[in-house]
This record gives structure tokens, C-alpha cells and sequence, in this order.
């Protein structure tokens, strides 16, 4: 019985090692192969109705997409080698007296947090380039 209780919480330890967890704001995603691994982060982001424009070689950038919400969020991808590092930022319109916006002053990292939009989009682009996928602050 002991070394049953003890084999369940090494499984739970190790399950909750590689977890989200709150005011993280970097995906780290671990492609088995770089080949068109560039390709493939840009049909990521194009597929969550991102429109990508290209800085240089590595790194990828995108125009604000906006939201329902009045809130628009930009993803920046950067890849170095078999490794594709996504974070973004995301910024609040503001809308004056006749419904017309304007773009945000400022924008701010995303974060973790429990049920960010932001963040689960950015989760489901690193979840269609494939790989293993891990958590920075």
C-alpha cells in the first residue's frame, strides 16, 4: 500500500513539473525536425487567423488580429534551430461617442492565467506546429 501511494505522488510530481503555471508569457515548443519548421509556424498562425509578415529569417511577426472584445494581440515566433519560442502582446481600443476605434497606446505581455483568450490562442498555434511543448516566465 505504501509503495502504491508513493508511485501516485511521484506521478502527480511529474505531471505538474512540465505545467502552465500562472504569469508564465513564453511558449518553448521542441519540433522533432526543422525541416519547413518556418513553414509550418507560419501556417500555424495563419490557421488562428493571424497575418503573418516576415522580419528575417527566423522570426516572424504578426499584424494585430483583433477580438470582439475591443482588444487586439500580436504574435512574434522566433526559431533557432529545431526550437520555436512564441510570445505576444496584446493591447485594449478604445472607442469614442459614434462606435469608431482607435489603436492601442500601449500593449502588454500575455500571460498565463485562467481562461485568457490570449494565451489559449497562442497554446493551440504551438500545439499545430507539433513538438514538445514547455513553459518560461
Amino acid at each position: 500500500m505504501k509503495r502504491i501511494t508513493f508511485l501516485l505522488f511521484c506521478l502527480i510530481l511529474c505531471s505538474t513539473c512540465f505545467s502552465q503555471k500562472d504569469w508564465d508569457s513564453i511558449i518553448v515548443v521542441h519540433a522533432k525536425d526543422s525541416a519547413n519548421l518556418v513553414r509550418r509556424v507560419r501556417h500555424a498562425l495563419i490557421n488562428m487567423d493571424f497575418i503573418v509578415k516576415d522580419l528575417d529569417s527566423d522570426t516572424l511577426k504578426t499584424y494585430p488580429r483583433e477580438f470582439e472584445t475591443n482588444s487586439v494581440m500580436i504574435a512574434t515566433a522566433m526559431i533557432s534551430g529545431q526550437e520555436v519560442i512564441l510570445k505576444a502582446v496584446w493591447g485594449s481600443r478604445k472607442q469614442d461617442y459614434f462606435g469608431s476605434s482607435t489603436a492601442p497606446r500601449n500593449y502588454q505581455r500575455v500571460y498565463y492565467y485562467k481562461r485568457c483568450v490570449e494565451w489559449q490562442i497562442l497554446f493551440l498555434v504551438a500545439q499545430a506546429i507539433g513538438g514538445e511543448i514547455s513553459f518560461r516566465k
